[in-house]
């Protein structure tokens, strides 16, 4: 019968490998490059003279980080595919849209 750590490992080696499988595909890609690109990867999170807005928008940037480390993402192949997929969507939408109010 395995142990709880053995448990522990074998589930965390199970979700790493869930969402390399998720992210690796084509539409798993075209998604976390929205994600960076919407959720203030690529940009400062600060809102100046709102720090509600800020701590909301560290927390989406902090969310994508996650999925960028759990999903192994080779940081230089994406920093290419980030400068390419925003060639073709400078019009998307930011996170402007925050629940919390407008900014400072």
């Amino acid at each position: 019968m395995p142990s709880n750590n053995e448990k522990k490992l074998f589930g965390k080696t199970k979700l790493v490998h869930d969402f390399t499988d998720t992210f690796e595909t084509a539409q798993g890609e075209s998604t976390l490059l929205h994600l960076i690109k919407k959720y203030h990867v690529l940009k400062p999170s600060f809102a100046p003279g709102c720090p509600h807005a800020t701590s909301f928008q560290e927390g989406q940037r902090s969310v994508v980080l996650y999925i960028l480390h759990m999903a192994k993402k080779d940081h230089s192949e994406l920093i290419k595919a980030i400068q390419q997929y925003s060639q073709y969507d400078d019009d998307l939408p930011t996170s402007t849209d925050n629940p919390i109010g407008p900014r400072g």
